[in-house]
C-alpha cells in the first residue's frame, strides 16, 4: 500500500495567507499567529473601506461644485444651485456635474432653468 502524505492542504492555507500577508512589517508579516490576525484585520478595513470610499467621492464631488458655482458669478451656493438644477429638471448626478465644474465650467451656469 502506498504512503499517504498529508501536507499539502495546510502547506497551500499557509502559502495563500503568506501571499495576502505580503508586505506587513516585522512579525506581522512572518509569524503565522499575527499574521492570520493581520490578514483578518486587513480584510475588515477593506470591508469597510469599500463603503466608505463611496462617501467620501460624494463629498469631493459637492465640493468642486459648491467650489466652483461661488467662483462664478451665479451669485448662489451649493444647495440651492443643486435645487434649481433639480427643479429645471436636469439629471446630471454629482460626479458628472463635478467633471463639468472641472473642465467646463461656463457649462454650470446653463445648465439652470432661467439662463
Amino acid at each position: 500500500m502506498t504512503r499517504v502524505i498529508r501536507g499539502i492542504a495546510p502547506r497551500k492555507r499557509k502559502k495563500k495567507l503568506v501571499y495576502q500577508g505580503k508586505g506587513f512589517v516585522g512579525s506581522h508579516g512572518n509569524i503565522l499567529r499575527t499574521l492570520y490576525q493581520q490578514v483578518r484585520k486587513a480584510h475588515s478595513y477593506s470591508f469597510r473601506d469599500r463603503r466608505n470610499r463611496k462617501r467620501y467621492f460624494r463629498s469631493l464631488w459637492i465640493q468642486r461644485i459648491n467650489a466652483q458655482v461661488r467662483q462664478s458669478d451665479l451669485n448662489m451656493v451649493y444647495s440651492r444651485y443643486i435645487s434649481q438644477i433639480q427643479a429645471g429638471g436636469v439629471k446630471l448626478h454629482r460626479k458628472s456635474l463635478s467633471q463639468l465644474a472641472i473642465f467646463e465650467p461656463a457649462i454650470l451656469g446653463k445648465l439652470l432653468p432661467y439662463a
